[in-house]
């Protein structure tokens, strides 16, 4: 069962505080069909955000004392960011860093707080000095299991969320808070069916920059993969998705022509595909043969040529990482135009021989090379050229390789 809160841009505003009314949903299987089940939800919001409390805590704190405060009076609240409705815990606050601070992304390059909340959310950041606030995952991701790294969250873009003491102890803030989220059986169930015509008439904008503004709002390091179900099998569209979640924000992801779905008589066929496609792409393993030759690696290289780059060479280089062979590690080497033989095996293989012993805390003790599109005429150039690249690699391993 997956439990979703979902809240409409409606708001509800009085005495410093905000009611977002929205949904929550859960879906699971009953019997042979899918089923939703939904109720009303609200959520709480003060109209201050987590750095006007820091002032106003500033103002009422010995100054030697204002950090320890703040980390009490903070740690394990729950904040919203506005701008991609999103809620998490406070479990830390870093003094060390500001909104100048840098971090790395995904693909490797560095940016300031500064730099990636206007380019990605359209954020100006006024104040320059405030601290930097830490929420760690709760999800692992992944078959290995493993945890994401932590969201790091700026004060000015955070909104506190719940009510302090003061105001559940006043009797009128309370009272007028009821009237809002406690409805009657007949007020549930008519915003209940608000949410199912909302679901049944809202239309999609289907330009390519719709799909990438929502990929860019929605893609965060929690994520593991991404499901886009496209109108058409547009080039354009595809290509701009695939070059956003494989290049700029590296992420797993599915593409699925609508009409590919709409054939009643296979969908369950196709679904299972789609599903198997989809665990695949996460590290997932479908199959594996009984291999007889034991410990051995598999290495696979070729060569493409791009013609619409002046012919520029891009060698592909793969190789299994452990005994099965259903798990690979990969890597690009890009060559002067039309040049066939590779350079740069010799860190190719050592790079491949890090993730085989990463994976299985040994090294193989065979070592096979496919090498594809070489001519016979450069078979013996071959030889010379990219063989002493994997000897002078063994040498280094220094695991008796002959």
């Amino acid at each position: 069962m997956d439990i979703h809160r979902g809240y409409f841009m409606a708001f509800i505003v009085f005495d410093r505080l905000v009611i977002w009314p929205g949904f929550t949903t859960s879906i699971l299987q009953y019997e042979n069909n899918i089923m939703l089940c939904t109720d009303v939800s609200h959520k709480v919001l003060r109209n201050e955000t987590v750095l006007d409390f820091m002032f106003n805590l500033f103002h009422q704190t010995e100054e030697h004392k204002f950090q320890e405060q703040v980390s009490k009076e903070l740690i394990g609240l729950i904040v919203l960011t506005k701008y991609n409705n999103k809620t998490y815990r406070v479990d830390d606050i870093d003094w060390d860093q500001n909104p100048k601070s840098t971090f790395k992304k995904a693909d490797g390059s560095e940016v300031s707080f500064l730099e990636y909340y206007r380019k990605q959310y359209n954020q100006e950041i006024t104040d320059l000095k405030q601290p930097v606030l830490v929420s760690q995952p709760k999800r692992r991701r992944g078959p290995g299991g493993t945890l994401p790294g932590p969201a790091m969250l700026i004060p000015e873009l955070c909104y506190l969320t719940g009510l302090t003491d003061k105001m559940r102890n006043d009797f009128n803030v309370m009272k007028d808070l009821a009237v809002h989220t406690r409805l009657t059986p007949e007020q549930r169930q008519r915003e209940v069916g608000r949410l199912i015509d909302y679901i049944h008439k809202i239309e999609v904008d289907d330009r390519t920059e719709a799909y990438l503004r929502v990929l860019q709002q929605k893609v965060t390091s929690d994520t593991q993969i991404v499901v886009c179900l496209l109108s058409s099998s547009r080039k354009d569209k595809y290509d701009a998705i695939k070059k956003y979640l494989c290049t700029d924000c590296p992420t797993p992801s599915q593409c699925v022509v609508a009409r590919t779905l709409g054939k009643q008589q296979t969908v369950m066929a196709i679904a299972t595909k789609i599903a198997l496609q989809m665990n695949c792409k996460m590290g997932g393993e479908l199959w594996r043969v009984d291999m007889p030759l034991k410990l051995a690696m598999i290495v696979g290289i070729d060569c493409y040529h791009d013609t619409t780059a002046g012919r520029r060479s891009i060698a592909g280089f793969v190789a299994s990482i452990n005994e099965g062979m259903t798990r690979w590690f990969s890597r690009c080497v890009f060559q002067d135009r039309g040049q066939e033989l590779v350079d740069g095996l010799k860190v190719c293989l050592q790079a491949a021989l890090r993730a085989w012993n990463s994976c299985n805390e040994y090294m193989p003790s065979r070592i096979v090379v496919y090498r594809d599109g070489v001519g016979d005429g450069q078979l013996k150039t071959l030889v010379n050229y990219e063989v002493p690249q994997f000897l002078d690699c063994l040498k280094s391993v220094g695991r008796g390789y002959r």
